[in-house]
């Protein structure tokens, strides 16, 4: 999910999934896709900071309208986590004027609107300390004719070049904002982070659009502005598990991301407190998740591993070539913290659990896709552990063909 500023299908249960199911129409209760409640406002239980694990707190009924609108809306079959807005888009957020960034991609600043039914008014909520929350609600912009051609021509190359999950990429807008959802809370599975970093789909009926919504991280600055800061490069230090390699693996590694190097989707902060030169670097945006396979020879090493995540492929060559990207990061990093800091975030990716991969992938509605999803999920958390000496190399898996269905 990109921040311009920071400031103010199916229901029938996959049979490669673990048996579950967070969300039936006939439930009494509201959950995310990780137990946690969802309450009219789209509230979700849970500890504050990017760094606290999310805690199981009380939970509060779903509504009996919002039943009705994930029925009206076909979201209310088992394995699928619905949409943040419990009720049409135009009753649940509220766009704040002026905060609209346009293009292929628009950007919208918004705030979850608050109602009679039991909700806390703002005022009251100023007056008990807590802050206001905004939220980045990103939709499909405007796609000039030439845009239109290139994705045209880049869909034909990729047919005839054997590569037909490239080429259909782009096919659904439903798949395209699930899809980027699902990549973002793997992202924030994997690095441990907690409520405040949210991405959650977001479906507008009336004008047949699918958005991702995203909450508005406090504190952090835009990536590409991180060089042009007078003091802080060159004196930065990056923590061991959120710097620009551990990005690096989540975004290239585990999500198959096109956009890795694009310093638009980061952002990074400042020092706290007692750590005077240390920082840290955060990803966003993941609409193009899972674009690439990122292939790895069988038996590959932690050696060959490294190589191939720090260097780019030819296109990213001649696309960023004189451009300062996330590698220019990675370069002010010593040796030593680079080395250490992939293996700490492959041993992140192995801890998740086949639980965690089965209530990531139900951000999915179709149940194809889901199925895909998780075993894609699947099969890097087995290549992660093979790269770590855990367990042999994985046999190449269903996880290959379920590309060409994303």
């Amino acid at each position: 999910m990109s921040h311009p500023s920071i400031g103010p299908g199916g229901n029938k249960s996959t049979s490669v999934l673990p048996a579950d199911s967070r969300f039936q129409s006939s439930s009494t209760s509201g959950q995310d896709s990780l137990g946690r409640s969802i309450d009219s406002l789209g509230n979700l239980s849970a500890t504050e900071g990017l760094d606290q694990k999310a805690s199981m707190l009380g939970q509060r009924p779903i509504q009996d309208r919002a039943v009705a609108y994930f029925e009206e809306t076909g979201q209310a079959g088992r394995n699928i986590l619905p949409s943040i807005n419990d009720k049409p888009f135009g009753e649940y957020w509220e766009e704040l004027p002026g905060q609209v960034h346009r293009g292929v991609v628009d950007h919208r600043l918004m705030r979850i609107k608050t109602d009679s039914r039991g909700a806390v008014r703002e005022s009251d909520s100023l007056k008990a300390g807590k802050k206001e929350e905004f939220w980045h609600v990103k939709t499909i912009g405007y796609e000039s004719g030439a845009e239109k051609f290139k994705r045209l021509l880049q869909k034909v190359i990729y047919l005839i070049t054997g590569k037909s999950y490239k080429a259909h990429f782009y096919n659904d807008r439903q798949v395209l904002a699930q899809r980027e959802c699902l990549a973002a809370e793997a992202y924030k599975q994997a690095m441990g982070y907690g409520q405040e970093y949210i991405h959650r789909y977001s479906l507008d009926e009336k004008n047949q659009d699918h958005c991702v919504a995203s909450k508005d991280l406090k504190g952090f600055y835009p990536g590409n502005t991180f060089f042009q800061q007078t003091l802080f490069p060159s004196i930065c230090q990056f923590t061991d598990d959120h710097n620009p390699v551990t990005n690096l693996v989540m975004r290239r590694f585990l999500l198959g991301d096109q956009d890795y190097l694009k310093l638009d989707n980061y952002l990074f902060k400042h020092a706290e407190d007692d750590e005077l030169l240390t920082g840290k670097l955060v990803s966003i945006d993941f609409g193009m998740s899972f674009y690439n396979r990122f292939s790895l020879p069988r038996n590959c090493s932690i050696d060959e591993f490294s190589q191939k995540l720090l260097r780019p492929s030819k296109l990213h060559r001649f696309q960023y070539r004189g451009k300062k990207t996330v590698l220019t990061m990675v370069e002010q990093m010593p040796p030593e913290q680079v080395g250490r800091s992939i293996k700490l975030a492959l041993e992140r990716i192995t801890r998740l659990s086949d639980q965690q991969l089965s209530e990531l992938a139900e951000h999915m509605h179709q149940p194809v896709l889901r199925e895909a999803m998780y075993e894609v999920l699947k099969f890097k958390r087995s290549q992660a552990k093979a790269l770590l000496n855990q367990r042999p190399w994985p046999v190449k898996s269903g996880a290959g063909g379920s590309f060409s269905v994303l």
